[in-house]
C-alpha cells in the first residue's frame, strides 16, 4: 500500500494545455512506468486527475476529481493506492476548505521506486508554482497470490507477487 500527500500552489495563472503540473510514482524496473497525479498531465482539463504514466508521458486517464484548478489556488492533494490496485485521490482547497475525491482501480504497476514532480510551462509562468510538504509512505502488505497451477495429481505450483524466505513448503 502507498499513501501520501503534498501541497501545491500556482500563481496568477489558470492551467492550460501549455501549463500544467503532476506528481509521479514510477517503477524503475519497467523503464519509468507508473502513475501521474496532477493538472493537465495530458490534455487541457483543469481538474485534478490520475493517469497511467508510460515512458515519461501521461497516457490513460484513470480518475478525475471535480476540483477545478484556477489561478492562485493553494491545495492539498492526498492519494492512496492499496495492494489490490484501488486508488483514492482527493484535493482540498486550503482557502475554502472545499474538497473533491475520485476513485479508480488499476493493477498494472505496484512496486514504486521513484517519485518526482513535473512542471511544464510557458515563459510567463516561470517561477509561479510552489510545491511543499511531500509525504509518501509505503506499507508492506505481504505477498499476493498471482497464479496457482496443478502440475500433476499430487503437485501444484504457486506464484506470489514477491519472494518469500524460508524452507520450501511441503504437505504432510
Amino acid at each position: 500500500d502507498f499513501y501520501g500527500s503534498f501541497k501545491i500552489r500556482n500563481g496568477d495563472w489558470d492551467p492550460s494545455s501549455s501549463n500544467g503540473f503532476f506528481f509521479y510514482l514510477i517503477e524503475k524496473e519497467t523503464t519509468g512506468n507508473g502513475y501521474a497525479i496532477g493538472v493537465n498531465a495530458n490534455g487541457s482539463t483543469d481538474k485534478l486527475s490520475l493517469w497511467t504514466y508510460i515512458s515519461g508521458k501521461a497516457t490513460e486517464l484513470l480518475a478525475e476529481t471535480e476540483f477545478d484548478w484556477n489561478a492562485n489556488t493553494t491545495a492539498r492533494i492526498d492519494f492512496s493506492r492499496l495492494s489490490n490496485g484501488a486508488w483514492t485521490l482527493a484535493c482540498t482547497d486550503l482557502a475554502t476548505g472545499l474538497s473533491s475525491q475520485a476513485i479508480a482501480t488499476h493493477t498494472l504497476y505496484s512496486d514504486f521506486t521513484e517519485v518526482g514532480l513535473s512542471f511544464f510551462y510557458t515563459a510567463t509562468r516561470s517561477g509561479k508554482l510552489w510545491f511543499d510538504d511531500l509525504e509518501v509512505f509505503r506499507k508492506n502488505s505481504g505477498p499476493q497470490l498471482k497464479l496457482v497451477s496443478a502440475t500433476s495429481s499430487t503437485s501444484i505450483d504457486v506464484w506470489l507477487s514477491e519472494p518469500v524466505g524460508g524452507d520450501p513448503l511441503t504437505s504432510s
